[in-house]
């Protein structure tokens, strides 16, 4: 009643500027009817142990009234079921909520299915009957009668919560990327958004974002605007630009219109552990401000092509209505490679498949470089990437002896001196960049870093290939948040033209105030002046006779992409043949990866933990109730080294272990005859089986051992020097 009568309030509400009702207002696009509610998510995952009686209460009665229409009474459940806890009846309404995940394995997977598709039912029914009493504000065809609804932006991969969302108008995802290292030296994901782009529907993101202080920030508003573009979303929303503030100055405290030369004289804002939200307020970043900017341009202007064909992956009711598909339906290596779509079939009797039939994506790391259609490169061996349109140029991530990059049509850029740059330049009208009709208005923008005069921070507990840091752990680093002025890493470059040009390049500042220009005149050759500028607009008058360009320092033969790995550990021979009882998971892989590897995976566990650096300079993963071995769920702990390089792996806490005996034979049909082997005859004895596998000058030693009932298998891998 309360959230129904605050909608009432709302839609009624007038505009004081359009004097129309909110309920009527036609600047509105879109409504939400929550925003990151994640309710199907949290409450399959937590439960409503600690809800309030009243509330628990009520729902149980639901769910009990939901098994009554279903089975009829207790003999019905029962006969479904297999079994009921003491004191669950039907008829008392005492039968109790869940399971819950973590208790999937406690009961039969009957009961988990038919719970998940309660709860499934309680948050579409309330969707449906919420956006009707909200059309019913506004006359037909007006306002609130006809905006599209999303139901509820998601940001955890789960097919149930993306089910329930696609009976939306519009299709919502949304995530925030916190790290202190780049991710284009990893093959290219972003977890969340490059999973969920549903079929035959408009797909937005309502907001994304990267925090500050992360040097290489400037990539990722580029990296957004390419996948947005290839997978032909409608809408990217950043949350947030936010007000200029500044500890201590009453100017910026008044609600005004700030000046934008106020905006380039702020100091930049850091996260604090109270306030992690501040390191993604861009109002006074010149990094994010321009490369958004940028990124903005080339969506909007559609610069870089959708995919041609991308692939349909059909989702069906075994993995809808069922804990077999909570952690999602993990296609993105489909995504970067052709494209990708969503469909939910809610009648089919299968789990997840390919639309026209083709093997599902395979768990092997992308090639580098890896091609994304005809125009993007993600050439993460060397962590960088190219964006290669007629309109469009763009050259992002490390530079070190991997310059100069020859574009297709002849541009080249070179002399970009800083370890890390995010150049582009682009066509401002329309117009190629290059040939009979060639554009005569480009646009450059080049970026590296800022930060605060004298800001300063401990990265000892920056992670490789972008690995997570949360905000508030970043927040705590942070020794001195520094102060005015910014302090710029100034880039210069040199964009070499296939044709001499004569015309002028203007640099303009952070409020947009042209502060420089530089004549060219019958030159092939633009150098950036010194200085750094926000962007810079070249205005070309005249063309002249055709010029040589530079070849690519590092030459690349991109073609289709292969399922070669290119991320295997030199160190250890033939790593990726050491066994691994986790089919996502090899030897090879560093802390980062292997990470993204599980959680972007469709094997069933209950939670995976952030990567934890331990004391030794090393780092863990740990994921609970993760099904792989034995038919029974088990804790999964990884170990790497200071170096990244995966090390020990084990598993234990198995609930539905079998026999130590049938446990051995399965591991001897894959590993072969047993090392070694301690079996006793008498119960509760301590038994231990061993294996070993050895590759060149690397052993990997395989543990079986059992101890009152207690099984653990581990792992550990070994290099003689």
């Amino acid at each position: 009643k309360v959230r129904y009568k605050h909608t009432e309030n709302f839609l009624n509400h007038v505009n004081p500027y359009t004097k129309k009702r909110y309920a009527e207002e036609e600047a509105i696009a879109v409504f939400e009817v929550y925003n990151e509610n994640g309710y199907l998510k949290w409450s399959l995952e937590q439960g409503y142990a600690k809800w309030p009686a009243y509330f628990r209460n009520k729902l149980q009665k639901l769910w009990n009234e939901y098994l009554k229409k279903k089975y009829t009474d207790d003999s019905g459940l029962l006969a479904a079921w297999g079994k009921l806890d003491d004191g669950e009846s039907l008829a008392k309404n005492s039968v109790k909520l869940g399971p819950i995940i973590g208790e999937r394995t406690k009961y039969p997977e009957i009961r988990g299915n038919d719970y998940v598709t309660f709860n499934i039912g309680l948050i579409r029914d309330f969707n449906e009957k919420f956006v009707a009493y909200c059309r019913g504000f506004a006359p037909k065809g007006v306002g609130i009668n006809v905006v599209p609804f999303v139901h509820d932006t998601y940001y955890r991969n789960c097919v149930p919560w993306g089910y329930v969302d696609s009976f939306g108008d519009v299709n919502s995802f949304g995530m925030y990327q916190s790290t202190l290292t780049s991710s284009l030296s990893i093959p290219p994901s972003l977890y969340i958004v490059d999973n969920n782009t549903l079929a035959d529907k408009p797909n937005m993101i309502y907001e994304i974002n990267t925090h500050r202080p992360m040097p290489t920030r400037a990539e990722f508003p580029y990296r957004v605007a390419a996948l947005a573009s290839y997978q032909d979303w409608d809408a990217v929303f950043w949350h947030y630009g936010d007000e200029l503030t500044a500890e201590g100055d009453a100017r910026f405290m008044k609600a005004q219109r700030i000046p934008d030369e106020l905006f380039t004289i702020a100091p930049m804002r850091y996260m604090t552990k109270f306030s992690p939200d501040s390191a993604i307020c861009h109002s006074n970043d010149p990094i994010m401000s321009a490369s958004m900017a940028t990124a903005g341009h080339i969506f909007r202007h559609n610069l870089l092509a959708p995919a041609e064909k991308p692939k349909v992956y059909v989702v069906g009711k075994r993995d809808i209505f069922s804990y077999n598909g909570f952690n999602g339906a993990m296609i993105n290596k489909s995504t970067f490679r052709e494209g990708s779509r969503i469909k939910f079939d809610d009648k089919g009797d299968f789990g997840f498949k390919t639309e026209d039939g083709s093997p599902l994506p395979g768990n092997l790391p992308a090639p580098s470089p890896f091609l994304t259609g005809k125009e993007q490169i993600y050439d993460w061996a060397n962590s960088r990437m190219m964006l290669d349109t007629p309109t469009l140029k763009a050259y992002v991530g490390e530079t070190k002896n991997l310059l100069p990059w020859r574009f297709k049509d002849g541009i080249a850029i070179s002399n970009l001196n800083q370890p890390f740059v995010a150049w582009s330049v682009s066509s401002d009208d329309g117009k190629a960049l290059t040939g009979e009709n060639a554009s005569r208005r480009l646009l450059i923008s080049v970026l590296s870093d800022a930060r605060n005069f004298g800001f300063d921070m401990d990265w000892s507990i920056a992670l490789p290939g972008g690995g997570f840091v949360g905000p508030r752990i970043q927040a705590e680093k942070i020794r001195n948040k520094g102060r005015a002025p910014v302090v710029y890493n100034e880039v210069g470059f040199t964009l070499y033209l296939p044709r001499k040009i004569s015309g002028t390049l203007r640099s303009y500042d952070f409020a947009l105030r042209e502060f420089a220009t530089q004549k060219i005149t019958n030159s092939a050759e633009i150098t950036a002046p010194n200085g750094h500028a926000f962007c810079y607009r070249l205005d070309i008058d005249s063309f002249g006779e055709a010029s040589a360009t530079p070849a690519s320092a590092v030459p690349q033969k991109v073609k289709a992409n292969s399922t070669t790995s290119n991320n295997s550990d030199k160190t250890i021979v033939n790593a990726e043949q050491f066994w691994s009882p986790v089919s996502v998971i090899n030897w090879s892989l560093d802390s980062e990866t292997a990470h993204r590897y599980l959680r972007e995976s469709t094997l069933l566990f209950s939670n995976i933990a952030p990567i934890k650096r331990l004391d030794d300079g090393g780092t863990q993963i740990i994921v609970n109730e993760l099904e792989v071995l034995f038919g029974s769920p088990a804790t999964l702990e990884l170990r790497f080294d200071m170096h990244h390089r995966m090390r020990r792996l084990s598993l234990s806490n198995f609930p539905k272990a079998p026999s130590f005996e049938s446990s051995v034979a399965a591991l001897t049909k894959v590993l072969g005859k047993p090392f070694s082997s301690d079996v006793k005859p008498e119960a509760f004895a301590h038994n231990k089986v061993v294996w070993k596998q050895q590759h060149g000058n690397s052993v990997l030693t395989v543990t079986l051992s059992e101890f009152q009932a207690y099984m653990s298998l581990v792992a550990e891998l070994k290099t003689e020097k």
